[in-house]
């Protein structure tokens, strides 16, 4: 409850990577692990932050069937909320590389896991900003808000991706959008 004013920054990384530990040996159950990382919400560091998206990743795949879903999405909008206000979903001059580094994983956290409606609307408005002008979106996230828009993006979308895909000559460009026409959850498209 007090790792922030106990331990360091680098202590509290290793505090969750062994956290992570004992959940791969079964010594300590999901619903536990959860409740620790979710204790790191608060954490000031990106780096903590970090491993604690680390240590969910553990989670999402082996513990998280189709109808623990949304109680899923709702303690990722829960836990991960804070750090996104915190630390913001675009690029601020001067911030830390860090910070920089950790918002590509907050925002597809929240987005897709989390279904932040929200973020979900960010990334979206972004990704059309990127059709029409690359270069005023921060790289950092480029290929993340492409793919969130995907997830729930429509017909029209999808074929604003293939026309972007086929007409750049940019290779960078070319991949993501190639890499998000297999991200529209919409089985039609």
């Amino acid at each position: 409850e007090n790792a922030v004013e106990l331990l360091s920054a680098r202590e509290r990384r290793i505090l969750l990577g062994n956290t992570a530990a004992l959940l791969d040996a079964g010594v300590i159950p999901g619903g536990e692990f959860l409740g620790i990382l979710a204790a790191f919400a608060d954490d000031p560091e990106p780096r903590v932050i970090s491993s604690l998206t680390d240590g969910l990743n553990k989670i999402k795949a082996a513990l998280v069937p189709d109808d623990l879903r949304e109680a899923f999405a709702f303690y990722v909008r829960q836990t991960l909320a804070p750090a996104a206000q915190r630390f913001g979903l675009a690029y601020r001059e001067g911030e830390q590389q860090a910070v920089t580094m950790l918002r590509p994983s907050l925002l597809s956290w929240l987005g897709d896991m989390g279904q932040d409606l929200a973020v979900q609307a960010y990334a979206d408005s972004v990704a059309r900003r990127y059709m029409e002008d690359p270069a005023s979106v921060d790289p950092a996230i480029v290929r993340t808000v492409v793919r969130l828009a995907a997830l729930n993006g429509d017909r029209a979308l999808h074929d604003a991706y293939r026309e972007h895909y086929e007409a750049t000559q940019v290779p960078a460009q070319r991949r993501i959008f190639l890499g998000s026409l297999g991200s529209f959850g919409d089985p039609a498209i």
